[in-house]
């Protein structure tokens, strides 16, 4: 009686536990502190309770979550990441005023503290979101599309307030582009694990996307 309930409701109290882990990271965020130092321990805190959810109440495998949808078509899959990277180019090309370049002044330290935060945040928003949540609510049952939703609704949600009130002067329109943007490209990422069946590709573009922002347009 008690599995049965559970399992009725595991969408749901899935979404509890990412929100849970939400507020802890968000708990967590601290612009003043280094940034390696303080993305691995929002890291740390963000991954723990779907670490917990995936081997405690789904009860399947940590390593099922690098893989979490059928494999499919890495020909394809490639292709699609290839014309995601033009088109984040492309993009923030047109999008911005001025074509900045990596600035100047750079020390190669902050590379060494910035190119392994960036892949580390990829690498989590991917394995939390994709593989964890979106597999998580699709073996529960839930139509994809409605998974799709869901889980790209967290992900932009995750943002707040943290990147996006680091920004400091942004306009309501500006949260609302901001978030659409934010939508948009979670479903780029989600329709790259579709492809590939698992996270490799996705954990590639997504840190190539944060790593074109960090680096090269601030």
């Amino acid at each position: 009686m008690l599995s049965s309930l559970l399992k009725r409701q595991q969408p749901w109290l899935f979404m509890l536990v990412f929100m849970a882990a939400l507020g802890l990271r968000l708990l967590a965020y601290n612009p003043g502190e280094a940034r390696l130092v303080g993305d691995s321990w929002r890291v740390a805190i963000w991954c723990v309770l779907p670490l917990l959810w995936l081997t405690t109440v789904e009860q399947r495998g940590v390593v099922s979550a690098f893989y979490p949808l059928q494999k499919r078509s890495y020909k394809h899959a490639i292709f699609a990441a290839a014309a995601l990277i033009c088109l984040i180019i492309i993009g923030y090309r047109l999008t911005f005023h001025h074509w900045t370049g990596i600035p100047p002044n750079r020390h190669w330290t902050e590379y060494a503290a910035v190119v392994p935060s960036i892949v580390l945040v990829g690498f989590a928003e991917e394995f939390v979101f994709r593989g964890v949540f979106l597999s998580g609510l699709i073996r529960t049952e839930w139509k994809p599309i409605k998974a799709l939703v869901a889980t790209n609704i967290m992900f932009a949600a995750s943002h707040y307030p943290g990147w996006l009130a680091g920004s400091g002067t942004m306009t309501p329109i500006d949260w609302v582009t901001a978030s659409i943007r934010l939508f948009i490209f979670g479903m780029a990422m989600s329709g790259l694990v579709t492809l590939e069946g698992g996270l490799l590709l996705a954990v590639f573009v997504h840190s190539f996307n944060d790593a074109w922002v960090g680096l090269f347009l601030s």
